[in-house]
């Protein structure tokens, strides 16, 4: 035996003797006796420091020391419990203990290292910005990105157009129907504008609303983008006329 496996076994017999003297005297430990424990303690963390540091390099912990530092600490605490003398030498239990919980701190701050993410090819990104002049090993595409962004800039351009127009249509339809209550004029144009802002946005008819059947609903929409266009028409682009003309075959065939 060598005479660190010696030291490590006189460290470990005090503390346990400590342990072991508190609980048959029904007690917890006094300050003497927890001084006691932490001073052999300490020395088992210096007899062990190379093994320490042998391990925290082979797990790839170097750049996080304290937190293997912990968890070794947590380990020798470990191991001194489940320590039996019958079975093995003290040195046997604690290497067990030590790679257990240096392995498991390795799978909590790496996560591609587990066996599930490797299979994956799972890598670890840094969110720390690179220096200038410094290559990527590699960079995260999108390949859908630029699609899905047009998609929705095209969908938006759409709405603020359409909502443009329906508030023209308003405004005329109320300078010509001046005859009418406003009330039940106001009542009308919003019901109208809410067909057409549903077929506009696929959006569905809700489950109350049966006043007007299907065809009904096609023709209010037909009416109103036609009313749309020839409102619009002067202040309109070939890009818009192109859009609002689609609108309009869309609503007829739908």
């Amino acid at each position: 035996m060598s005479a660190h496996s010696d030291a490590m076994e006189r460290e470990v017999a005090a503390i346990i003797a400590i342990n072991e003297g508190a609980i048959g005297a029904g007690r917890s430990r006094t300050l003497r006796e927890n001084i006691a424990v932490d001073r052999h303690f300490s020395q088992l963390m210096i007899i062990l420091g190379g093994r320490i540091r042998h391990f925290t390099k082979v797990y790839g912990l170097t750049d996080m020391r304290d937190d293997a530092q912990q968890a070794c600490a947590i380990a020798i605490h470990r191991a001194i419990e489940s320590y039996d003398p019958e079975q093995a030498r003290f040195t046997t239990f604690v290497t067990w203990q030590l790679r257990g919980e240096l392995q498991g701190l390795r799978h909590r701050v790496r996560l591609d290292q587990r066996e599930s993410a490797k299979k994956m090819g799972a890598r670890t990104v840094s969110l720390e910005p690179h220096n200038a002049g410094t290559e990527l090993e590699f960079t995260i595409h999108d390949e859908n990105a630029q699609e899905r962004t047009e998609a929705g800039a095209s969908q938006l351009m759409a709405a603020r157009c359409a909502n443009a127009l329906l508030d023209e249509w308003e405004q005329a339809m109320r300078a010509r129907d001046k005859r009418h209550a406003s009330l039940a004029l106001n009542a009308k144009l919003a019901f109208e504008r809410g067909i057409v802002t549903r077929f506009l946005t696929d959006t569905p008819e809700p489950q109350e609303d049966d006043t007007l059947t299907g065809e009904q609903k096609r023709q209010v929409t037909r009416r109103v983008l036609r009313h749309c266009s020839q409102l619009a028409g002067s202040q309109m682009t070939g890009s818009q006329w192109r859009q609002t003309s689609e609108l309009q075959l869309a609503a007829a065939t739908r």
